[in-house]
């Protein structure tokens, strides 16, 4: 018995035609375990362990089969990944060949090979899976740590079989079919089973020339205890504050960061502070996380324009304490925020911004009065975070580029402990600045003060840096107004900031 590597394995192209059908409904007939097997166009049969412990009477007919149409036979052991993933791409480049299978068939095979990738992507801890489809191949590339890492390729015929399955059948917010030249967007929710339980993803898919992308959102739903800040990786100051500040009765919370920071995974956690005493209505396009106790309302921004601001107006007559707005993204969801924490109810939210200064100039974009709104005290605070790769620990190498002590760069060969890749997870670094008027002597006049609960972004990735956490590039990458500080820093010869 040969066991076969990835090295070994097979192109999706060198499969057997005479026998893929058999393959095919052999793995439909074992959707629920790992058996699977494939027949070569050079006469191996590559097989799962588990199939040639529990299937081997059928192999021995499938041998016998393919003895007849090659003089030589070679039997083969791989992971069930890597044989079921060529069956199904195999199978969709064959696909003019089957005349005897109905689409129900295909649909089981697609939302199997679903499974799968998102399965592969929790395994890898990838936050997101991107499928580029161009020609007759789709590229599959999973966000690892905050780093792109290419995947292989699969058959473009299945894989658009699998987006189908994804948005026709397993999307539980989706309106339209799942086509090639249409933009949409869905979000589901799938049972991986251990240690995964059950994972929410959200799609989006767009043409581009010669094909389309459809990028997949992989986020395990949140736990019924109460989520700790900490876990998630603010320091205890922020999270003391971040408590206190749930206890508000009105205002506005923004918590900001470019897009895949971490920002709704945040802005979920503080929405599991708010006691049961507590009505919570949340607003969200689409629902990534499932909340248990919080009013979670889909509003199809993207097939209805300024619907946000309509449904803020709605449900503020259903008597909330709390309106949470997945994202302020244009001039009426903002408009609308402001508004619901002007008539006594307590506003949070999310905003794409790269630092506190940049939160009101964003606002400012979007036609909001950020003077009136300071002055009226409706924006208590800000939240910006970053979700910076952690370096190895077991092959992290020391920085031949930098003077100051402790500082180590990532190794480019990695190891087996960080699966290769040099980086081990991503930590957190979440910058909290709060709003709040002083009043002036004798009471005469009042301004508003910025004040700085936690230190920068950039302070703190300082920090994580002379402790060899992070990369010097990452942190250049990633944190904004790094570089200025950094040499502020050396000027100074701060070597333990």
């Amino acid at each position: 018995m040969n066991i076969a590597t990835l090295k070994d394995f097979p192109r999706s192209n060198e499969y057997c035609p005479l026998f893929i059908q058999e393959c095919a409904g052999f793995l439909r007939r074992h959707e629920h375990d790992n058996c699977a097997v494939m027949v070569t166009n050079d006469g191996r049969i590559i097989a799962t362990g588990v199939a040639w412990i529990d299937e081997l009477l059928f192999l021995q007919r499938l041998t016998f089969m393919v003895q007849q149409h090659y003089e030589y036979v070679s039997w083969w052991q791989a992971p069930a990944d890597y044989v079921r993933n060529f069956v199904l791409d195999a199978d969709g480049a064959n696909r003019h060949q089957v005349v005897n299978e109905g689409a129900e068939a295909y649909a089981t095979l697609a939302q199997q090979a679903l499974i799968g990738i998102i399965h592969d992507a929790l395994s890898k801890q990838a936050s997101d899976v991107h499928l580029q489809c161009r020609g007759e191949e789709v590229t599959v590339t999973f966000r690892i740590h905050g780093l792109l890492q290419p995947q292989g390729r699969r058959n473009r015929t299945f894989m658009s079989e699998v987006m189908a399955a994804a948005f026709n059948t397993q999307a539980d917010d989706h309106q339209e079919l799942f086509h090639e030249h249409r933009t949409c967007a869905a979000s589901f929710s799938m049972p991986m089973g251990e240690p995964y339980g059950d994972v929410r993803v959200r799609a989006q898919q767009s043409t581009c020339q010669l094909g389309y992308t459809v990028t997949l959102r992989v986020q395990q739903a949140i736990s019924t205890e109460v989520s700790s800040f900490e876990a998630l990786g603010f320091n205890l100051v922020a999270e003391q504050y971040l408590r206190s500040s749930s206890k508000l009765s009105d205002g506005l919370i923004i918590f900001a960061g470019p897009t895949g920071h971490g920002k709704t995974t945040s802005l979920a956690a503080f929405n599991r502070l708010f006691p049961q005493s507590r009505k919570v209505i949340s607003l969200e396009d689409p629902v990534e996380i499932i909340q248990p106790n919080i009013e979670q309302k889909y509003i199809p921004e993207t097939a209805t324009p300024g619907s946000f601001a309509r449904m803020v107006k709605i449900v503020l007559r259903e008597d909330p304490d709390i309106l949470a707005i997945s994202e302020i993204r244009d001039a009426e969801s903002a408009a609308a925020a402001v508004t619901a924490s002007l008539t006594g109810h307590l506003v949070v939210s999310t905003l794409h911004a790269s630092s506190p200064p940049a939160v009101l100039t964003r606002l400012q974009d979007l036609k909001v009065d950020v003077n009136r709104l300071l002055q009226n005290q409706v924006l208590k605070a800000v939240i910006v975070q970053r979700l910076v790769p952690v370096l190895c620990s077991e092959c992290s190498l020391k920085s031949e580029q930098h003077s100051l002590a402790g500082v180590r760069t990532i190794n480019p060969n990695g190891c087996e402990a960080c699966a290769f890749r040099g980086t081990s997870g991503r930590i957190l670094l979440a910058e909290v600045i709060a709003y709040e008027s002083s009043t002036a002597i004798h009471g005469e006049a009042s301004s508003i003060q910025a004040t700085a609960i936690t230190g920068s972004l950039a302070e703190q990735a300082f920090k994580r840096l002379l402790m060899g956490e992070i990369d010097f590039e990452h942190a250049l990458e990633y944190v904004p107004d790094f570089q200025a500080y950094y040499r502020r820093q050396l000027k100074q010869g701060n070597s333990h900031a």
